[in-house]
């Protein structure tokens, strides 16, 4: 829980897991491909503790490769293929988010998304999403030579938002976005319904506060009156 004299002006995101609930497009296109070589599929809710590894860790999870498998590059190329023709389809907004990004939008509160989703895919993702595209900036996992769990995306994001890390709060799902904004001198919340692996715990990751759902960001923010 926070403390409820917590107050911040700006606010940092990450993208999949923590503003947009991907799985549903992640695990319709890793069945696509499963099927195409004749495997099982996977459910989409098991599918969900994979997605914060990234596309090689989804595919290695899927066919049950390991980081040295011969065809993990071929498969994971033909997953991301697949999901670049897919793209938007059968993503969503994270319940909550909608109503929190409406507020930002009502009073002017300056916000951003940091991914570690390269750009070629973030970029029309976002574009697909009205409220999304009010972020002040889009720092993606290739805008810079270095990604979370570095603290440059985050530096950088708060450059482009012209915000301080003293009055801003980062909002992710992994212990990636938890080391990255603490790097750059961040209080960090985890969103307890993003992409968490059940034998994860997040409470051992150090983050200042922990939400289950995003419309809370609302109650912690310097405009709001109780």
């Amino acid at each position: 829980m926070m403390g409820l004299k917590d107050k911040f002006s700006a606010f940092l995101f990450d993208l999949d897991g923590t503003l947009l609930d991907t799985a549903p497009e992640f695990a319709y296109c890793m069945n696509k491909l499963l099927k195409k070589y004749q495997l099982p599929s996977v459910t989409e809710s098991l599918f969900r503790n994979t997605i914060s590894h990234g596309a090689n860790g989804m595919v290695r999870h899927a066919f049950g490769f390991d980081e040295t498998h011969p065809d993990l590059a071929a498969r994971t190329a033909e997953f991301l293929n697949l999901y670049t023709q897919t793209l938007g389809q059968y993503t969503r907004l994270f319940p909550g988010i909608e109503i929190l990004l409406k507020y930002f939008q009502e009073k002017k509160i300056h916000w951003g998304i940091v991914t570690n989703k390269t750009m070629v895919y973030t970029k029309p993702l976002v574009a697909q999403f009205p409220l999304l595209q009010s972020a002040g900036c889009i720092v993606a996992g290739d805008t810079l030579p270095t990604r979370k769990p570095d603290s440059a995306p985050v530096l950088y994001g708060l450059q482009q938002i012209k915000a301080s890390p003293h009055t801003t709060l980062f909002i992710g799902d992994a212990e990636t976005d938890v080391l990255a904004g603490k790097a750059a001198g961040l209080k960090c919340v985890v969103v307890e319904y993003g992409y968490i692996h059940p034998e994860d715990n997040a409470h051992h990751w150090n983050a200042d506060y922990y939400i289950n759902h995003a419309e809370q960001l609302i109650h912690y923010c310097a405009q709001h009156q109780p």
